[in-house]
């Protein structure tokens, strides 16, 4: 009985205050100090100085947009089973010529050709859209069987920041197509709950076999951490543009180099440069256009996410992209923003919102 009257509490004060842990103004704050957090044997004072910058011009960004457009996109939900098809030929005609499962055998990632690689990746949004027209339409058993495919699929390819995104976005189209609903409203408070429970366990079990989980993020943090303290805190960076412009390179879009983003960061840090290494979603605009990049970058995808958040307020038909993106923008914390597809997936998203 008390624990059904804590639930109306909370549901009374959720409808009260229309409070959204999905809305990105909120989650990201939250997703970005629960990652410093969790990988705080690797910030230094600089690096968090940094990414406190970052946030606020985030947070400044979301203020500036209040309106949405509520057009109409349905052919949105007609394009699932297609680029399903097409990631899954993709991803078999790779499996293929590298003769072998990078789930099983990681080394063989390295023999993977971008170009199927990045194919294969459209399992995702296919996966995503599919989740979410299926709940629509009253059948959830097969959304959900959708959702078992498409990880399965995806998770052939060795690659976790995929496997991370496809969890991610389809948890938020659950959410937004169920929020107006008791469980609905119950989900987003566990949501709630999880974050804050991550931030405990982070601080723990830091020596323990569990906390060794967290030893991935404080690598990344302290990646970032060694760039700002090798190269000094600068207002316009360091090279110019050169690893934003070596995203498209490295796929053969423009002349330049072979090398992706995380290569050069790992040749700065004194690594092989043929290994990537990640470096937060502020090592490369940092080392590009220094402080400067990292305000503007902070301001636009602040920008960016408020208006689409408030275009999927009048519009679900933006729910399927919103939700990869949403999910992008919060894995790419630690991974950083080096995938030329998910360049793509940003460029779609603003397309439609603007």
């Amino acid at each position: 009985m008390k624990l059904l009257k804590l639930r109306k509490m909370l549901e009374d004060w959720l409808e009260y205050t229309k409070f959204d842990i999905f809305n990105p103004s909120v989650i990201y704050p939250i997703a970005v100090l629960s990652f410093l957090l969790a990988g705080i044997d690797g910030v230094t004072f600089s690096s968090f100085f940094l990414f406190v910058v970052f946030l606020l011009s985030f947070i400044c960004g979301t203020f500036l947009i209040k309106g949405g457009k509520s057009k109409k996109y349905d052919k949105i939900w007609e394009l699932g089973l297609p680029l399903i098809i097409i990631g899954f030929l993709g991803l078999l005609t790779n499996l293929y010529f590298v003769g072998g499962i990078p789930f099983l055998n990681p080394d063989l990632r390295n023999k993977l050709y971008s170009s199927l690689t990045y194919t294969s990746f459209l399992i995702v949004p296919g996966t995503i859209i599919l989740f979410g027209k299926n709940l629509i339409q009253k059948r959830k058993k097969i959304a959900f069987l959708w959702f078992l495919t498409g990880l399965f699929l995806i998770s052939l390819t060795g690659y976790r920041t995929e496997i991370f995104v496809l969890i991610l976005g389809v948890m938020f189209t659950f959410y937004y197509l169920n929020r107006n609903i008791r469980y609905g409203k119950i989900f987003y408070i566990f949501i709630f709950l999880l974050l804050f429970g991550f931030n405990i366990i982070s601080i723990l079990m830091r020596d323990t076999s569990i906390g060794s989980s967290f030893s991935r993020l404080s690598l990344t943090t302290s990646v970032f951490s060694s760039i700002v303290s090798n190269l000094g805190l600068s207002l316009f960076g360091f090279s110019g543009g050169s690893l934003t412009t070596s995203i498209f390179s490295s796929v053969d879009i423009i002349p330049g180099v072979g090398w992706g983003p995380r290569r050069y960061v790992s040749y700065l840090i004194g690594m092989r440069n043929e290994v990537t290494t990640t470096s937060t979603i502020l090592g490369i605009p940092y080392i590009d256009f220094g402080i400067i990049g990292i305000v503007l970058l902070g301001f636009i995808l602040g920008l960016l996410f408020s208006r689409g958040y408030n275009c999927l307020k009048k519009n679900k038909d933006l729910l399927p992209l919103h939700a990869l993106c949403l999910s992008f923008l919060l894995v790419t914390i630690e991974t950083g923003i080096g995938d030329f597809i998910v360049i793509l997936y940003f460029l779609a998203y603003v397309l439609l919102i603007l």
